[in-house]
């Protein structure tokens, strides 16, 4: 059975080249390693939590809290292995948070992978017979997002890039790549991200956690984004808002030709699919400051190409 990607072609694609193995997208026309990713436009703005200085500023609460889920941890790395509390820290912020996340990356990438297949059809039968849980949570989504939009998959683990031009030609400044993009019968996209986010420790994405309760103090983040939370919601959002502006400004397609960008968290811990519109409750500044992020850069990747001294 063909792929949606050869069943659903766009003229784009083929500028285009994306690696899996290194996450490296190359722009075809030049072949250069296209400058930034979304995820690296973002990191810097929403990623502020400075593990090492969170961490040394608990382990003395860690230590003497039974409830606390580091205190054995540390009382291990103290006791058993004779460090410090300023080398505990270190520890719990080089190896153990790090491990964690590696942990639940890998996690996501199957659940985003396995998804993929099976939207078109190409998923492997189980061996034991059991559906997985990820498969499961999309065809309850499915059965109840907007049914009467008649909504299709059209394409899946779509690659965008947005580019822009200096003297006639063509750099390329953001690339990033669409779980879902569906269609419904008027024609319209539906952009769709997957996130495996731990339901047990944040929750519903966008949604108060049991009882209000954080693990660590809310923080800002970066500019453009300055009044708002540097928290998986804002982050999200901002991703999926700026493959909604590479879709209407990189040629991709007609402005208001989208009709809506959302979250689709599935996680073990929720029973169905918890989904909600990026941006939800955030007042139109926020879109305003996706917009002013793409803006700056396209100025920073001219910026760049200018300095490089390719112009002709």
């Amino acid at each position: 059975m063909p792929f949606l990607q050869d069943i659903n072609p766009h003229p784009l694609d083929a500028i285009l080249k994306f690696t899996e193995a290194d996450h490296k997208y190359e722009f075809v026309p030049t072949g250069e390693r296209v400058r930034k990713s979304m995820t690296g436009v973002l990191k810097p703005i929403f990623d502020t939590f400075d593990g090492a200085k969170i961490a040394r500023s608990n382990v003395p609460k860690w230590l003497l809290n039974e409830e606390s889920k580091y205190h054995q941890l540390c009382l291990y790395l103290r006791n058993v292995c004779n460090q410090k509390d300023e080398e505990i820290a270190h520890t719990i912020a080089t190896e153990h948070w790090p491990a964690i996340g590696n942990l639940a990356a890998v996690k996501g990438t199957a659940m985003h992978r396995t998804l993929e297949l099976f939207v078109q059809n190409e998923l492997p039968p189980s061996s034991t017979g059991a559906e997985p849980h990820c498969i499961a949570a999309y065809l309850g989504w499915r059965e109840w997002f907007y049914p009467n939009m008649e909504l299709v998959p059209w394409r899946v683990e779509l690659s965008i890039v947005l580019t822009t031009e200096v003297d006639g030609v063509s750099i390329p400044v953001v690339a990033g790549q669409i779980d879902l993009v569906l269609k419904d019968k008027t024609g319209r996209l539906w952009l769709v991200d997957w996130k495996s986010t731990d339901a047990n420790k944040k929750g519903k994405i966008g949604r108060a956690s049991v009882g209000g309760k954080r693990a660590f103090p809310n923080r800002k983040a970066a500019a453009p984004f300055n009044d708002f939370d540097a928290d998986d919601f804002s982050k999200y959002s901002a991703q999926l808002l700026g493959y909604k502006y590479i879709m209407e400004n990189g040629g991709y397609c007609e402005r208001g030709q989208i009709a809506g960008v959302f979250i689709v968290q599935i996680h073990e811990a929720l029973d169905k699919a918890h989904c909600i519109e990026a941006g939800e409750g955030l007042g139109d500044e926020f879109e305003e400051a996706v917009g002013a992020m793409m803006r700056r850069e396209v100025l920073e990747a001219v910026h760049e190409y200018l300095a490089s001294g390719q112009v002709k």
